[in-house]
Formats: C-alpha cells, sequence, structure tokens
C-alpha cells in the first residue's frame, strides 16, 4: 500500500523544489522536535569540554575527563548534560541550531539561472569534467 499523497516511485507529488521557498518551508519546531528524541554521550577533556558536531562546549573543569549525558531541549534551545554520576546538570545554548545556520546567506537573486545537462551525454560529460576542474579557481 502506497503511503498517503506519494506516487509508484515513493516521491511526494506535488511541487517542485523551489530555492525561494526554501526558509519558507524549513520547519525549524520539527526540527527541534526530532532532536529532542535523542541522547548523545560524548567524553570531557580535563578542562570539561566536549564537540558536538563541529561545535566546542565547555562545562568547566569539575566536569573533566567523564562521559556526559546531553538531550536537546526545544524550548529553550539548549543542551542539558547530565554528569556520568547523575549529580549535576549543567544547561548550555545550542549552537548552529537556527535556521540561518542552516541557510546559510543565500542572495537568490545572485545565482546562476541555468542548469547543468544531466551527463549521460559525451558533451555534458565533458563539461561536467572542466566544471569539477575549474572548482575553487575564481
Amino acid at each position: 500500500m502506497r503511503g498517503r499523497g506519494r506516487g509508484a516511485s515513493g516521491y511526494r507529488r506535488g511541487r517542485a523544489y523551489s530555492p525561494e521557498r526554501e526558509a519558507e518551508l524549513l520547519e525549524v519546531q520539527r526540527v527541534y522536535s526530532d532532536l529532542a528524541k535523542h541522547k548523545w554521550f560524548r567524553r570531557t577533556t580535563d578542562r570539561g569540554q566536549f564537540e558536538l558536531g563541529t561545535y566546542r562546549y565547555n562545562l568547566g573543569s569539575a566536569w573533566g575527563k567523564q562521559t556526559v549525558q546531553i538531550t536537546f531541549e526545544p524550548q529553550t534551545v539548549e543542551l542539558i548534560c547530565v554528569s556520568e554520576d547523575g549529580q549535576r546538570t549543567a544547561r548550555q545554548r545550542a549552537l548552529g541550531l537556527t535556521r540561518d545556520d542552516w541557510m546559510g546567506d543565500w542572495q537568490l537573486d545572485t545565482l546562476p539561472a541555468y542548469q547543468l545537462g544531466f551527463p549521460w551525454s559525451a558533451p555534458a560529460c565533458r563539461m561536467a569534467a572542466l566544471l569539477e576542474e575549474w572548482a575553487g579557481t575564481t
């Protein structure tokens, strides 16, 4: 049985993707609700620091050299850290979890208005190889 609103291929039917509408369609609270369902465990340094994703958090030296349990609080957008023995709790503002962090600073009016061909033809393969060579040269 197919899911509601899905075609035979399993993809949702409806409007095509549009970068102009991406910010409007991103449901931040839905992402936060999903994060709230999970737990992470991180080993702290001797100074009580740990990394989650590409961000470093500092709990202080009293938290040093232990494994902390981390959960996410969606209402305050904070990480809740619980010490290894369960006796201490600390809150840290979660980093990198805003719409701007995810979307970046897109200036849609400056993006090129073209689409590359699907690389199954010889010219399209050559163009893809050429663009790959040129990447990072400007």
